[in-house]
This record gives C-alpha cells, structure tokens and sequence, in this order.
C-alpha cells in the first residue's frame, strides 16, 4: 500500500500563482473602470440637476418680478388682509439656502 502526502495548499501559495496574479489584476482594471464611470455618471446627473435648480429659480423669480407688476398696476394692496405682511419673492433666503446645502463640492 503506498501513502501519499501532500504539501497543504496555503494562501500564500495559491497568491503565487500566475492564474490568480492574473485575475487579481483583471479584477483591479475592472474595478478602476467601473469607478470612473460611476464618477462621470455622478458628475452628469449633479450638472443636469443644478441646471433644473437654476432654470426653476430663474423661472420663480421671473413669475415673481411678473406678479409684483401686475399688482403695482392694478391694485393697492394685497389680495389676502393675512398674507399682506409676507414676502412674496419665493427666491429669497429659503431657496438659495436649500440650494447651497445641497450642492456636493
């Protein structure tokens, strides 16, 4: 009867070989890439949606410039005896700040 023994296979071993450094490297490339292109998503989605913040706050601040004419014009006061002590302007503090706290450096 013959015995064989073997040599236990250890990490260290298995870290030597040519097919492992291979796929190791595969996997670093493959890695790599894909956080690239996760960054120039991020970086497209953030500009698109900064661009619709702008567009919506310029669009607020034209209706506002708008019903501030109009009501100059036609009337002398507000139309709301309770809403006669608010600001009107929806662009002011509230929304610049919700922007800048919003923004991701």
């Amino acid at each position: 009867m013959f015995l064989y023994f073997f040599d236990p296979i250890t990490i260290q071993v298995l870290r030597k070989e040519k097919v492992f450094q291979k796929l190791s490297k595969k996997l670093k490339k493959d890695m790599e890439e894909m956080l690239k292109r996760h960054q120039k998503q991020r970086d497209a989605i953030q500009k698109q949606q900064q661009t619709n913040v702008d567009k919506l706050l310029v669009d607020s601040q034209k209706l506002s410039k708008k019903k501030n004419n109009l009501g100059s014009s036609g009337s002398s006061g507000s139309r709301h005896s309770s809403l006669g002590g608010r600001a009107s302007d929806p662009s002011s503090s509230n929304i610049s700040d919700m922007c800048n706290d919003h923004k991701c450096g």
